[in-house]
C-alpha cells in the first residue's frame, strides 16, 4: 500500500506528502548525546561563512545556535548556504556530528548538523543592525527596529524571565484561592476602532448616560469604578 495517496480536487490530482515537522530540535539543546542522530532544525541565520571546501551556517532560534556544515561536495545545499544573508530563515534536516574544533562558548559547541537537505523558509533583507549581544547600534535605532532587538539574547532572556516570574506569581495566587480580574477585560473596541464600550449594560442612569467612551481616554475606568460604586447602592 503507497504511503502517499493520490487526492483528487475539483479535477486536480494532488499527491500528499506525509507530515513532518518543521523540527524536531531546538537550536539549542543538542549535545554529544545527540551525535549519529537525524534531526530537523530551523532558524535565523545568524552568520554564513564559505571556506573553500566546507561552507558554515550558525542557525539560531529563541533557545540557542547550532553550527551547520555543508560540504562542497553537496552542491545544492552548498549555494543555497552561500547565498544565504543574516536573518534568513533556514530549515535543515541532516546528522548530527562531532566537531573537530569544540566551541566551549556555547551549549551546543561540541557537535554541528551535515545537512541532508537545506529548505530557505523566508528571506530577509540586511537587517540594519547586527542582531547578537554585543550590537553595532544606537538605542534609537534599536527601538525603531524593536521586533529585531528583541531577538538579541539579552532583550530576549529579560523579556523570558518577566514572562516566568509573571506565571510564578499567578500560580501562586490562583492556589491560594484568588481571582485574576483585570479591568481591561471589560473593555471592549468597536470594529472601525471609533468607540471603547466599556461593560454592556441596559441600565443608563441619566438619559445621557451611554456605555462607551473614546479610545484612549484617560477617564474610562474611573468612570468604570464609580458606575459601579453607584450600580451598588
Amino acid at each position: 500500500m503507497s504511503s502517499t495517496p493520490n487526492v483528487e480536487t475539483s479535477g486536480v490530482i494532488r499527491q500528499e506528502r506525509p507530515y513532518e515537522p518543521v523540527r524536531t530540535k531546538t537550536c539549542g539543546e543538542l549535545r554529544l548525546s545527540d551525535v549519529g542522530s537525524k534531526v530537523i532544525i530551523a532558524g535565523w541565520v545568524q552568520l554564513s561563512r564559505d571556506k573553500g571546501h566546507f561552507c558554515f551556517v550558525d542557525l539560531r532560534d529563541r533557545y540557542g545556535l547550532t553550527q551547520v556544515v555543508v560540504p562542497e561536495e553537496k552542491k545544492e545545499m552548498y549555494e543555497t548556504a552561500k547565498k544565504a544573508g543574516r536573518e534568513w530563515v533556514l530549515r535543515v534536516k541532516g546528522t548530527v556530528v562531532e566537531r573537530s574544533n569544540k566551541n566551549p562558548e556555547i551549549p551546543t559547541g561540541d557537535i554541528e548538523v551535515v545537512p541532508d537537505s537545506v529548505e530557505i523558509l523566508n528571506t530577509s533583507l540586511v537587517p540594519p543592525f547586527l542582531i547578537k549581544v554585543e550590537t553595532d547600534a544606537h538605542e534609537e535605532l534599536r527601538m525603531k527596529f524593536r521586533y529585531l532587538d528583541i531577538r538579541r539574547a539579552p532583550v530576549r532572556d529579560k523579556l523570558i524571565l518577566r514572562s516566568k516570574v509573571a506565571q510564578e506569581v499567578r500560580s501562586y495566587l490562583i492556589n491560594q484561592g484568588f481571582l485574576e480580574i483585570e479591568t481591561p477585560f471589560l473593555v471592549k473596541s468597536t470594529p472601525e476602532g471609533a468607540r471603547d464600550f466599556v461593560v454592556p449594560s441596559r441600565i443608563i442612569l441619566e438619559p445621557s448616560t451611554r456605555c462607551l467612551n473614546p479610545p484612549s481616554c484617560s477617564s474610562s475606568f474611573s468612570w468604570l469604578e464609580e458606575w459601579i460604586s453607584i450600580s451598588k447602592l
